[in-house]
């Protein structure tokens, strides 16, 4: 009787969370946006995941057995009422942020797909130039990719998956492995995001002008971003690169992916997920590990913090965020809550060298910094902010580089699967961004300079060049 009625409360509570964001965005859920990617993203880690696991179902015990990290029956309730509170108080965040807003109309999102059309103006956005930026990221890409290769030459996971490493090997491999410049302000702006962001730029540019050379650098960036991820050990991002590239395309031309490609990429996938997370060429145990990996891990720390904070470790506030600033101003700072709640899991692990942090969805973060507080009042402020930054992006001019950055903000930007810091410290999305614009705008700068000293200013065969793009594009 219990689980019918959970089971009734669930279809009805997913109903009227519908109901919400259709409301909220205006159009059906499938004309995706940014407000209704958040209803598919945390849809599917907490929907169908949460209540199979207060159900205790036969199907999440043949995955995952008698795994700790869910706790008791009343562990497993209380998350799965927080999570279908989620899926309710996001939606309403942003009907409050809508009604605030109401006084200027929204455009639709498929106002985006219009300006792609033939003879519809459009820039790649603060004054870029189309010619000269295609040489500042090719230069950008080489550059990396010595870098890359240099770096990866030191043990690797992959170097030690090719070499008959068993999971564990990989997983050490993995914790002392880094791609990154030893500086924390270099490594947040250029990284593999900055990789991944000019593979989308390119993408889109790509789109727009229908050149060979955007379509060429596109595919060796989208092969770059596979590459590092493969390196480092991680398939995860995999998933979400794919992902947030269908959305893209998407957003410019009504495509997400077709049948062909989600074939190439599934093939794909469940190669480097065997290679990298399993031994075993059993089918049905390789599918039963994916779909753990992506339906059920995602979440498994979140049951965990509630066991963890406050009764072994006290809640966390602010000391995890911004902890340069903690420290300035109060002299000390607190790991984030996944070093935790690793250490808590498997302190012998983590002391061994193969695990680190315990990622999970971004309401393990508001529970652990903040309890009650946090998973109560932390969804209604992040629909506020999710409608915010649509609200500013479909009403100011739209340019290549605004809807990059507004399809990369509606599935990894915003930090769904791991950091609620984001939602009130946006320092790291700042600097994801800032990366890639600062390089564009340094090198543009360049080579502005370069054009002056070496060829005149007016003998300049970059004004040339845009000369005959405008006369082709007017033609």
């Amino acid at each position: 009787m219990f689980n019918l009625i959970i089971v009734i409360i669930s279809i009805l509570l997913i109903a009227f969370s519908s109901f919400l964001y259709k409301v909220v965005s205006g159009e059906s859920l499938f004309k995706l946006n940014m407000i209704s990617m958040s209803f598919w993203i945390l849809g599917s880690l907490c929907f169908i995941p949460s209540l199979l696991i207060v159900l205790d179902a036969e199907a999440i015990k043949n995955m995952v057995g008698e795994d700790i990290l869910y706790g008791s029956i009343n562990n497993k309730f209380r998350a799965w009422a927080l999570q279908y509170w989620l899926l309710i108080a996001i939606p309403i965040g942003c009907l409050f942020s809508k009604l605030l807003l109401n006084s200027i109309k929204i455009r639709p999102l498929r106002s985006f797909i219009k300006i792609y059309q033939k003879g519809k103006d459009i820039n790649i956005g603060f004054n870029f130039n189309e010619y000269l930026s295609f040489y500042i990221i090719l230069f950008f890409t080489l550059s990396y990719s010595v870098y890359i290769l240099i770096h990866s030459m030191n043990e690797n996971p992959l170097l030690v998956a090719l070499t008959g490493g068993n999971p564990i090997d990989i997983l050490i491999a993995r914790g002392k492995f880094t791609i990154g410049f030893n500086n924390k302000f270099l490594d947040s702006l250029l990284n593999q995001n900055t990789v991944f962001l000019f593979c989308m730029l390119s993408f889109a540019i790509k789109k727009k002008y229908n050149h060979l050379k955007w379509k060429i650098i596109f595919i060796y960036l989208f092969i770059l971003t596979l590459l590092i991820s493969m390196i480092s050990g991680t398939t995860g991002p995999i998933i979400f690169y794919l992902f947030n590239l269908g959305f893209l395309r998407y957003i410019i031309s009504g495509v997400f992916v077709t049948k062909k490609e989600l074939l190439v990429f599934i093939s794909f996938f469940l190669f480097v997920f065997v290679f990298f997370k399993s031994k075993d060429s059993s089918s049905d145990l390789v599918i039963n590990q994916i779909i753990s990996r992506i339906f059920f891990d995602q979440e498994k720390g979140f049951y965990f913090a509630l066991q963890v904070f406050p009764k072994i470790h006290p809640f966390l506030g602010f000391s995890s965020s911004a902890a340069w600033l903690n420290e300035l101003i109060s002299g000390k700072s607190s790991l984030d809550y996944g070093h935790i709640l690793m250490y808590n899991y498997v302190p012998e692990a983590v002391e061994g060298g193969y695990a680190g942090h315990f990622t999970s969805i971004f309401l393990t973060e508001m529970w652990s910094n903040f309890g009650w507080i946090g998973v109560i009042f932390g969804p209604f402020w992040v629909g506020v902010v999710i409608y915010s930054l649509h609200f500013l992006f479909v009403n100011r001019k739209i340019t290549i580089i605004s809807i990059v950055i507004y399809a990369h903000l509606s599935v990894l930007g915003l930090g769904y699967f791991s950091d609620f810091v984001r939602f009130y410290y946006p320092a790291n999305i700042i600097l994801t961004y800032l990366g890639p614009i600062l390089i564009l705008f340094i090198g543009t700068s360049i080579l502005h300079i370069f054009r002056f000293f070496i060829k005149g200013k007016n003998n300049s065969p970059f004004e040339n060049e845009k000369l005959k793009e405008k006369l082709i594009q007017n033609a």
